[in-house]
């Protein structure tokens, strides 16, 4: 089955022809016959990066009728595997093509046959983009770390859903569906999927589901282009969980792509960035964002064809998993609106209400124009309030109470009444450490996190099952075993930690605590010169000083620290 990627977003210059263009190359390159279409009508350029000058055939010859078939305007490249159907040399009047000539291109997509076909767009939110981008169920949103940017992206995710609606329903159903929803609310902006959702399902509650399922078997991805070293690495993922809280689209994030000026490089040379450059970080970037591809086509994920993808009306779960419908902030509970499981530790509640405050203060640029202040302000007061409910034990006992009485939190499920695994025997844990391995480890001084998984694999215990005990995060856990110190909390915290851990191992606490703590205090040791570095510098600096004259000098030098260094041979 052909999987279908259109690749889009709202802002010239992001990268779109840079990510479709490599993309192939990566996918043709680990045998997959792949098939680029320049779909940015008047401003094609997809033959350029890949180092075709000139053309004897385009798109405009189908729709000419120059040539009967579609696969007969497909030109071969120097890469196998990798084939492109160009824009270069289509006709003034094709960014502008009526319905019928953009329908003949959608059921002639449908009839190719490739593993994959990635689908360039141009820049805007016209409507003969947006249906471009609606010929598949998957397709790939891209943009850049800048306000500009993001606020673009927003307005394309919007107007793309906006446009799904109006497809499910017919153009009778959709006029009166707009009419309801400015008689409702004076000034909306009637193309806020958010807004026509609700209405649909008010009006027609069948409908709505129906399109409300339809929206979330869309498997949408985000890419963050030119990422630079200063930029929040967590952006992407942000502006995906935004999306998916308030707008109730799914949306995955699969990956930064860093800035690199090799890249105009490689456009100035016409060779593609990928051949050319294929040990850069940004080129490592690009293949990780091609395993995400290849990942949702192995998982069965796979795009429809355009008929398929425009008459869908039920669907899948996404791959981040099941996306919940459509909720203002105050229908969320605090545990949803902090994105957090009802049985957190005060540690992962401070830690949230900082990512939310990230994520919704007035500056935020992961929901930059996203909301109005009016709304803004009131998620801000809403977040508040969730956080001084949370941290405290006794209100958060009362409105846990008040959940289950409502019937939205299971009993037993709120944090003081959470079913922990009980800590394994001790009896078992004391023969388990009878083990040589397991001995040795614990005759060191000093444990590393790789000790500490040694430990753990051998006393038979998971992650899990310490996660499910102490209610500390498997994701934190994880950083300690592995010596990710980047990511560890304070040293308090993580004292704490360690202490936790070590006791459901029966493990005595201060030992491995200490243990653990002298690891990280251990400080590298600064690296010295060698003597025979320090004495080229010197003959370097002694030639350099004869050459002028004011030197006469004997073969060997006192550094400044009063070190006499010879010349090893």
């Amino acid at each position: 089955m052909t999987n279908i990627w259109p690749i889009g977003g709202v802002k010239g210059g992001t990268g779109k022809s840079f990510l479709a263009c490599n993309l192939g190359i990566w996918l043709a390159k680990q045998g997959n016959k792949t098939l680029l279409i320049d779909a940015d009508f008047g401003a094609a350029n997809l033959h350029t990066m890949l180092g075709i000058p000139h053309q004897d055939k385009s798109l405009s010859d189908f729709l000419n009728k120059k040539v009967q078939t579609l696969a007969e305007a497909v030109i071969e490249t120097r890469i196998p595997n990798l084939f492109l159907i160009s824009g270069a040399r289509n006709n003034l009047d094709t960014s502008n093509m009526a319905y019928q000539q953009k329908m003949k291109i959608f059921r002639a997509i449908s009839k190719l046959s490739y593993d994959f076909i990635l689908v360039d767009l141009g820049a805007g939110i016209s409507l003969n983009t947006i249906d471009f981008f609606l010929i598949s169920d998957s397709g790939i949103f891209v943009t850049t770390p800048e306000p500009t940017s993001i606020e673009n992206v927003y307005q394309l995710i919007r107007a793309v859903y906006a446009r799904k609606i109006r497809q499910l329903l017919n153009s009778y159903r959709f006029r009166t569906l707009v009419k309801e929803t400015e008689a409702k609310a004076k000034g909306v902006i009637v193309n806020n999927p958010e807004y026509l959702l609700s209405a649909v399902k008010e009006l027609d509650p069948e409908k709505g589901k129906s399109v409300e399922e339809a929206l979330r078997a869309s498997q949408f991805k985000l890419v963050l282009n030119q990422f630079r070293k200063q930029d929040d690495p967590k952006m992407g993922a942000l502006i995906c969980g935004v999306i998916e809280k308030h707008l109730g689209l799914p949306m995955q994030f699969i990956g930064n792509i860093a800035y690199d000026l090799l890249v105009h490089d490689a456009v100035c040379q016409k060779v593609p960035f990928l051949d050319k450059y294929a040990h850069t970080q940004t080129a490592t970037d690009l293949r990780k964002v091609c395993q995400h591809i290849l990942g949702a086509q192995r998982m069965g994920v796979e795009s429809s064809p355009a008929k398929e993808a425009l008459e869908k009306v039920a669907g899948m779960d996404a791959i981040n998993g099941e996306v919940d419908p459509m909720r203002s902030p105050l229908e969320l509970t605090h545990y949803e609106l902090l994105d957090l499981s009802p049985g957190a530790i005060l540690f992962e509640i401070r830690q949230a209400y900082k990512k939310a405050l990230e994520v919704y203060r007035e500056d935020a640029m992961v929901s930059y124009s996203l909301f109005s202040a009016e709304e803004r302000k009131e998620i801000l007061a809403r977040i508040e309030e969730a956080f001084s409910t949370l941290i405290d034990e006794k209100t958060r006992a009362a409105y846990d109470r008040s959940l289950i009485q409502q019937g939205a939190l299971k009993e037993g499920a709120q944090h003081w009444g959470v079913q922990r695994t009980p800590i394994p025997p001790e009896g078992a844990i004391l023969q388990a450490a009878e083990n040589p391995a397991v001995k040795k480890i614990l005759s060191q001084e000093v444990l590393t996190g790789m000790d500490l998984r040694r430990l753990r694999t051998d006393l038979g215990v998971s992650l899990e099952q310490i996660t499910e005990r102490t209610m500390i995060r498997s994701s934190l856990l994880r950083c300690i075993e592995e010596d990710q110190y980047d990511q560890l909390p304070s040293r308090f915290h993580l004292k704490g930690f360690l202490k936790a851990y070590a006791q459901y191992l029966h493990l005595d606490p201060e030992f491995v605590m200490k243990g653990y703590m002298k690891r990280i205090n251990v400080k590298e040791p600064t690296p010295c010169l060698s003597q025979n570095f320090l004495w080229d510098v010197y003959e370097r600096s002694v030639r350099f000083l004869k050459r002028i004259g004011i030197f006469g000098g004997q073969g060997s030098m006192q550094t400044g620290h009063g070190i006499t260094v010879n010349r090893v041979e």
